[in-house]
């Protein structure tokens, strides 16, 4: 369905592909990938920074098949989209089902992220909890956990383990040249944050609120021929009774 591996998150906005993309469906992953795009930071720094952004996800619109989470698994898998952003370790998930598929770092940059076991500041059971997050960092333990879920470890004991497909693995492991343009995301202001959830909804309603206006059309006419039928039976009786 691609005859070459994209480099850019432009694909994404790619015409030719209109109907095969599937796209994020949360207002922060979808607006930092429109930001990169534009070569801006995945975190913005003003109210119109977000706004100007969101227009490019709105400009996308008419090429996007689907706004995706879970779903992306039997969408891709099944090969019913040609193109979609995910996570790493689900895209290697992924891979192993339908190896027609492949993952590429788009040129512009990617976030880069942690996946944390946090403990509440007013858990109870706070040692039971230390017990267990010092168990799934046991080499043996973090080696399963690693092979299970497919994202990366952080362990340097189970990294040793891994096969050398995994351990050397472009999408699992990145070199220093895609880790240098990658970023974090940042916890927002909450004028910038609301700002982001509003727009997205926003953007997304608006396509609910067309299909909306179209049920309403389909409605009235269809409540149009329905009396010009009875309208036409009525009248047809009285010319027989007359």
């Amino acid at each position: 369905m691609v005859d070459e591996a994209p480099t850019s998150w432009s694909m994404l906005w790619d015409v030719q592909y209109t109907g095969n993309v599937l796209m994020f469906n949360n207002s922060r992953d979808a607006y930092a990938i429109a930001a990169k795009r534009a070569g801006l930071s995945l975190n913005p720094p003003s109210v119109e920074e977000v706004d100007q952004v969101m227009q490019d996800l709105q400009a996308q619109k008419s090429v996007v098949q689907a706004y995706v989470m879970d779903e992306i698994f039997d969408k891709m898998e099944g090969g019913e989209a040609a193109l979609a952003p995910y996570y790493a370790g689900d895209a290697l998930t992924m891979i192993d089902d339908n190896p027609d598929l492949a993952f590429v770092h788009p040129e512009e940059g990617v976030n880069f992220f942690v996946d944390s076991m946090c403990i509440p500041a007013s858990s109870k059971n706070k040692e039971a909890a230390e017990m267990f997050i010092n168990y799934m960092c046991e080499t043996s333990v973090g080696y399963a956990n690693c092979d299970y879920i497919g994202y990366s470890t952080p362990i340097t004991a189970v990294w040793e383990l891994l096969d050398d497909e995994i351990k050397y693995s472009p999408i699992a492991y990145p070199d220093e040249e895609v880790m240098s343009k990658a970023e974090v995301f940042v916890t927002l202001p909450d004028d910038i944050n609301a700002e982001m959830d509003s727009q997205w909804s926003q953007m997304k309603s608006y396509d609910e609120s067309g299909g909306s206006w179209m049920v309403v059309i389909f409605l009235l006419g269809a409540v149009a021929l329905s009396g010009f039928n009875i309208w036409r039976k009525l009248r047809k009786k009285m010319r027989d009774n007359y």
